[in-house]
C-alpha cells in the first residue's frame, strides 16, 4: 500500500482567490443547495481524477470539488468540518492510486497550521456528481 501525504492550502484562502460558487461555512450550506437544485445528479463514482485543490471546499460535513461544469459532492459523515475554517487546512492519506485523485476510504485529516495539530478527521465516502440541466 503506498502512503503519501498531500497538504492542501487554507481552503478559505482558497474560495476567496476562486470564487467560483463561494463555498465555505454556515451560509454556504444553502447556496451549495441551491446550486445542486439545478443540477441532475449522476451515478456515484468511487474517485475523481486530476483535480484542482483550489476547488475543494468543506461545507457542513461534506467535502465539495467543484470541477467547473461539474459539482462533486462527498459525504463524509462528519469530522472535518473545521477544514473550512480560516486557519486549518486538509491532509489526505492516499492508499493507492495516485496523489492526483481523491477515493473512496481515503482518510481526510484537519490541520491546525499554527500549531500543526490534528483537528478531527474523516474518511471519503463515493462521489455524486452533479452537472447542469
Amino acid at each position: 500500500m503506498k502512503l503519501a501525504l498531500v497538504a492542501l492550502p487554507l481552503l478559505l484562502s482558497a474560495c476567496a482567490q476562486y470564487p467560483q460558487h463561494g463555498y465555505a461555512a454556515g451560509p454556504d450550506q444553502q447556496r451549495l443547495a441551491a446550486d445542486l437544485a439545478v443540477r441532475v445528479p449522476g451515478p456515484s463514482q468511487p474517485c475523481i481524477s486530476s483535480f484542482d485543490q483550489r476547488g475543494l471546499h468543506v461545507v457542513g460535513h461534506d467535502i465539495v470539488y467543484d470541477a467547473g461544469r461539474t459539482i462533486f459532492v462527498n459525504h463524509t459523515g462528519g469530522g472535518c468540518e473545521a477544514g473550512g475554517s480560516t486557519g486549518y487546512t486538509l491532509v489526505f492519506d492516499h492508499f493507492g492510486g495516485t496523489n492526483s485523485e481523491l477515493c473512496r476510504g481515503t482518510i481526510v485529516k484537519v490541520v491546525d497550521l499554527t500549531s500543526g495539530m490534528f483537528g478531527g478527521s474523516c474518511a471519503l465516502g463515493d462521489f455524486i456528481p452533479f452537472n447542469p440541466r
